[in-house]
């Protein structure tokens, strides 16, 4: 038994030697996937430079639709005569409509409010692009104002004899969600997987808008203070891409500069401007305080030799999420080139081991198992042959040991039902029959393996005397009965089995018990199936429709059940219209269909997040 456990810790230790080996010989494998991914953080660099570049490209893009709506014959008219501005409100708002802008306002060269698409505007004399605009130049610029960040674009308005400024069109855009999901698709990394790579925007070193809510996002302010030089610098304007590590899950970020002067310290103006002050003394205390502060910052600034000016904590950040260390299995990536998968890969260590534990299990199973097992049946045929009394355990281990006192005990058993002594005080003859063996004595004539036994008289083995038993070289005649068996049993059943409780004997014909009281026309009403042309319902569940049908009952039934549940979550329908979800509706039902082969498609609303959802699946009913 000892020698067995011994064995058992051998193989053990030999199986966890080869894993190890294995294990290690695969570190190179993710050493390279993580030199890749650090590599793709180049990719990063890259998305940070088109990500200013898109924002450039839309600029530029809004300030050429000014430079066509500013030609507007009402909007030159209104700036020159400065009369009637009040029609020109739904014009603006139209215009604010199409461009999926804030506000639209239309001033006079002194900053002056004339027209706007929403209300509560005075006077953008303090906005920097209004001033370039009075100028004759088109600007941007993005800005704080009332808590909001925002991109402010300015053109000039031209009289009609072109000789003069006549005003400016101001356009204020908000910073936010939607905004940054555009830009996110039009890099490339809106719905792909292998590089998903998402936006946030920061204003006073806080996260305002993201399109994604990843849990990096909380590292990235104490980042900001360490790198603010770097992007608040004019010569760089963004910080290199680093790895942030949250909850074991790496995130490579790098953060950059908004265009604006909220960022940009090379452009002189107010940040965060506000309406023009009634009280004008405490604007002058107020300046003087500011001019105070600045001037101390700009000198901290000079001695650091960064270039920052100011820090309003208005940045970007992009966050690409890194795939999971993947360990011994890293050769699963497919970052992974074959020719790279197993370099400097140890085929010599790896065949000495597998040849080193194969001896070892073929000595396991010789040593212990074939030669004792080859011992054990030749003791055996030797106490078969009368030449060993019973098997020595003592010659054997582990479970051959067993088998062995197993073989003894069963011989004594069945010498005492016999009605003898036990083999221990029996002879060799007494055993098998004969007389004693000639000698000098029984113990001469055994081999060594067993205790001999005491000298014995012999005497032939006696057996029980019980009628109708045959003996040994006996042969008792069988006899018959004189009837058949079959002639007693009691007589078959002539007819078939009572039908089961509760089952019609006849499947055709319905049974109804004598206790129900009801008709028989209720019954078989209450039985009847559905008609087998209705495919659109099932009792009160509408079914999915085919390709074919109309879907337009299905989807009312599924609006309805959508509208109750969001009301019944949310409390309103704000937002929500019928139309775009009905066309919703046919759209997943379509790409149902297409990618899963399947004739009708079952539209399920759900509670999700305490929120109303919808999910599509085939439909393998009937």
């Amino acid at each position: 038994m000892f020698f067995s456990k011994i064995w058992l810790v051998l193989v053990t230790f030999a199986g966890v030697l080869a894993l190890g080996a294995l294990l290690v010989a695969t570190r190179p494998a993710e050493y390279f996937l993580k030199q890749n991914f650090r590599a793709d953080g180049m990719l990063l660099d890259m998305a940070q430079v088109s990500f200013d570049a898109e924002l450039s490209r839309e600029s530029r893009q809004m300030l050429d639709r000014l430079g066509s709506i500013r030609l507007d014959k009402r909007i030159v008219e209104a700036a020159e005569t400065q009369k009637d501005t009040e029609k020109l409100t739904p014009v603006l708002q139209d215009f604010a409509k199409r461009l999926n802008v804030m506000e639209v306002i239309v001033t006079d060269p002194a900053g002056a409010v004339l027209a706007n698409s929403a209300k509560g505007r005075a006077t953008v004399a303090n906005f920097t692009p209004f001033k370039e605009a009075v100028q004759g130049y088109h600007s941007d610029n993005t800005m704080v104002l009332d808590n909001h960040l925002l991109q402010v674009f300015a053109v000039p308005i031209l009289s009609k004899d072109y000789k003069r400024v006549a005003g400016a069109l101001v356009v204020l855009r908000k910073f936010d969600t939607e905004f940054l999901a555009g830009i996110q698709d039009a890099l490339g990394h809106g719905k792909t997987k292998d590089f998903d790579v998402e936006v946030a925007i920061f204003m006073n070193n806080k996260l305002v808008y993201t399109t994604h809510k990843h849990d990096v996002w909380g590292q990235v302010p104490a980042y900001y203070e360490k790198v603010a030089a770097d992007i608040r610098n004019p010569e760089k304007g963004f910080a290199p891409s680093t790895t942030l590590v949250d909850k074991k899950q790496e995130y490579q970020v790098i953060l950059g500069q908004l265009r604006g002067e909220v960022t940009n310290p090379l452009v002189e103006g107010d940040p965060n401007p506000a309406p023009a002050a009634a009280d004008k003394d405490k604007k002058d205390d107020a300046k003087k305080d500011d001019a105070k502060k600045d001037g101390a910052k700009k000198d901290s600034a000079k001695k650091a030799g960064s270039g920052v000016t100011d820090d309003t904590g208005v940045y970007y950040a992009l966050a690409w999420k890194l795939p999971p260390p993947l360990g011994s299995f890293a050769f699963m990536d497919k970052h992974i080139p074959q020719s790279e998968l197993m370099k400097g890969f140890p085929w010599t260590m790896l065949v000495l081991a597998g040849v080193g534990i194969f001896i070892l299990g073929m000595l396991i199973v010789i040593f212990e198992g074939d030669m004792p097992l080859r011992r054990l049946i030749k003791h055996t045929k030797e106490v078969a042959s009368g030449d060993m009394l019973l098997i020595n355990d003592q010659a054997f281990h582990g479970r051959f040991s067993s088998l062995a006192r197993a073989i003894n005990e069963a011989l004594e058993k069945t010498a005492e039902r016999q009605g003898g002594p036990s083999l221990h005080d029996k002879s060799i003859g007494d055993i098998l029959g004969g007389p004693a063996p000639s000698g000098g004595g029984a113990g001469l004539s055994l081999k060594d393996g067993g205790p001999p036994p005491p000298p014995v008289t012999g005497k032939p083995l006696t057996y029980p005397k019980v009628k109708n038993v045959d003996l040994p070289g006996q042969k008792v005649p069988a006899v018959l009965p004189d009837k058949p068996i079959m002639s007693s049993a009691p007589p078959l059943p002539s007819s078939a089995p009572p039908p089961l409780p509760g089952r019609p004997s006849n499947p055709a014909i319905p049974t109804v018990s004598g206790s129900e009281s009801a008709p028989a026309s209720t019954s078989l009403a209450a039985d009847k199936p559905a008609d087998a042309g209705d495919k659109k319902s099932s009792g009160n569940i509408i079914l999915p429709p085919g390709p074919s049908d109309d879907p337009t009952e299905y989807y009312n039934y599924i609006l309805t059940k959508f509208k109750e549940m969001k009301m019944q979550l949310e409390g309103s329908l704000e937002g929500f219209t019928d139309e775009e979800f009905v066309k919703k509706l046919a759209q997943s039902t379509a790409d149902v269909r297409a990618k899963m082969k399947c004739e009708r498609v079952i539209l399920t609303v759900y509670e999700r997040e305490k929120k109303a959802g919808l999910k599509a699946a085939p439909y393998r009913g009937q």
